[in-house]
């Protein structure tokens, strides 16, 4: 059972970890049996397709660290430690959808819960504190950077950027990549809705590393329907904006302040 999937960079390394913790998958079947039946295949929410839209990172020496298990798994960018089963913003294991539909015939036990923090919950952090310190021994410094798509139509803006209202990264690192995504033409907005989440807030307060979440809304790379299913209906709208973000990545990784 493969919990996440690491990819290293092709050529010279930066000082730089991604991860996407939202864009998993994959269900065990004893977890979605417990499910209603009519949400059993069709779950909201799940950042779909972000693996495709950033697979350009590893090229410009950037680590990759993703999810393979949905987010109604357990959430990894919630902290199990206030809160392990209970309501999606503030848990790690969802009573109900992101949509407010009760997710569950019948709940599962604590011990049930407790082993899925064990078993999926856990690890992804051990390895992604691990290439942070990898990455620390290395260059002394990091930047995470936490990737995420949303669906709503608010904020207005094709790209959110949170550093925890300039707590999680210097205000100069997050103008670099606000510049740049601008430059390639999307609209940006900053710490609007979503200022960062766990793993932001969590990995910043680490010495020597700075964190910034992505939001990228869906209708930036995706048809309006996509999103909440798994069919492509325009793979060129994808590619294009791959090629967008990897232009506005490399600019923003030129312009880093030191």
């Amino acid at each position: 059972m493969t919990l996440y999937q690491l990819s290293f960079p092709a050529g010279a390394a930066v000082p730089v970890v991604a991860d996407i913790p939202h864009s998993g998958r994959e269900i065990p079947r004893a977890i979605q049996w417990q499910f209603k039946r009519e949400l059993r295949r069709r779950l909201p929410g799940l950042d779909r397709r972000l693996d495709e839209l950033y697979d350009f990172l590893p090229e410009l020496g950037i680590t990759i660290l993703r999810a393979t298990h949905s987010r109604y798994v357990v959430d990894l960018n919630r902290d199990w430690r206030n809160n392990i089963f209970g309501q999606p913003a503030s848990s790690v294991i969802y009573r109900e959808t992101l949509s407010g539909d009760l997710l569950y015939d019948i709940e599962p036990p604590e011990h049930e819960l407790n082993d899925r923090i064990v078993r999926y919950y856990l690890p992804y952090h051990r390895q992604l504190a691990d290439l942070l310190e990898e990455c620390l021994d290395r260059f002394g410094r990091v930047l995470l950077l936490d990737l995420h798509s949303f669906g709503t139509d608010s904020p207005d803006a094709d790209i959110v950027l949170g550093d925890v209202n300039g707590k999680s990264c210097n205000k100069a690192l997050t103008d670099a990549f606000e510049r740049a995504f601008r430059n390639q033409g999307f609209s940006v907005a900053r710490n609007e809705r979503w200022t960062g989440g766990y793993i932001t807030r969590h990995y910043s307060k680490l010495e020597n590393i700075q964190a910034l979440q992505m939001e990228i809304k869906f209708r930036a790379y995706l048809d309006a329907e996509d999103y909440g299913t798994e069919e492509l209906k325009d793979p060129e709208k994808l590619r294009k904006a791959g090629e967008r973000l990897k232009a506005a990545f490399s600019e923003a990784l030129a312009n880093l302040p030191g």
